[in-house]
């Protein structure tokens, strides 16, 4: 394997007086994994697996490919359509890859005179990721698509045999009762994983330097902290992009049934001696 990346650090104050200070951090990253070579007698390595879809390394691929079934397309890119109006599909597809192009950061701490406000702003670009919630809502009817057509809709794309325009209706529920389910189109439930998220506010206040004079103790500070916010962008729909199923570096490349992100609030005391 082999990696190269960059990873770059801005620090500022553009304002500082005795009162009234403000710095800016940000933070911007990129790496890319390569496998240069495997043992003789593998030619793909799989890193994990789950019904609708496989990560994998190809010798001189990149590390993170989705491996999973797929529309199948003529040379234009049109999605081919069988006799009956459904999708055609093909199988051991790679669809994408989960690794990000690239990650940053945006941080800042405003202070006036014993008040202190900061944030912090996360940020990633690129990777994508299979939303499984969407899969089985989608299968069931309870998705926000799949309202779409339930009296009927065509599937865009080139019927196979003829190689014309297809024009044959089908319903949602036919059309997600054929490409959804456990070992579905993951083509069809992909998403891009870029997102903003607030990922911290704080406002803190420093208690005065002269009321701790006669003691040990340097400064106090107490603050309100709110983490996990918000997102401020997001693509996939209705769910985490954070949302991986287990810790396994191959589960970012799934959400399945993740729990709602919570926020968090609480208060620090801050002593320094």
């Amino acid at each position: 394997m082999k990696s190269s990346g960059f990873e770059v650090m801005l620090t500022g104050t553009p304002i500082k007086t005795k009162n009234l200070q403000w710095d800016v951090n940000l933070n911007w990253g990129t790496n890319n994994t390569k496998c240069a070579a495997l043992d003789p007698t593998v030619k793909r390595f799989t890193i994990g697996s789950i019904r609708m879809g496989d990560v994998v390394v190809d010798e001189g691929g990149k590390y993170g490919d989705i491996i999973s079934k797929a529309f199948k397309r003529n040379n234009d890119g049109k999605i081919l359509i069988d006799d009956n109006g459904f999708p055609m599909v093909e199988t051991d597809k790679k669809i994408g890859n989960m690794m990000p192009d690239w990650t940053g950061s945006i941080g800042t701490t405003l202070r006036w005179k014993d008040i202190v406000f900061s944030g912090l702003i996360d940020i990633k670009q690129g990777g994508d990721i299979i939303s499984i919630t969407d899969n089985y809502a989608s299968q069931s009817g309870n998705s926000k698509r799949s309202l779409i057509g339930r009296d009927g809709f065509v599937v865009d794309g080139i019927v196979e045999s003829t190689g014309v325009q297809n024009a044959k209706p089908v319903t949602a529920q036919q059309y997600y009762e054929t490409i959804a389910g456990p070992t579905g189109v993951g083509e069809a439930f992909m998403y891009d994983a870029s997102y903003a998220k607030l990922r911290e506010l704080s406002l803190g206040y420093m208690i005065p330097a002269k009321w701790l004079k006669s003691t040990t103790i340097k400064s106090i500070k107490l603050s309100l902290v709110g983490r996990d916010l918000l997102f401020i962008y997001k693509n996939t729909p209705g769910t985490n992009p954070e949302g991986s199923f287990s810790r396994s570096d191959y589960a970012q490349a799934f959400e399945l049934s993740s729990m709602p992100p919570t926020r968090n609030f609480g208060f620090n005391i801050n002593v320094k001696f």
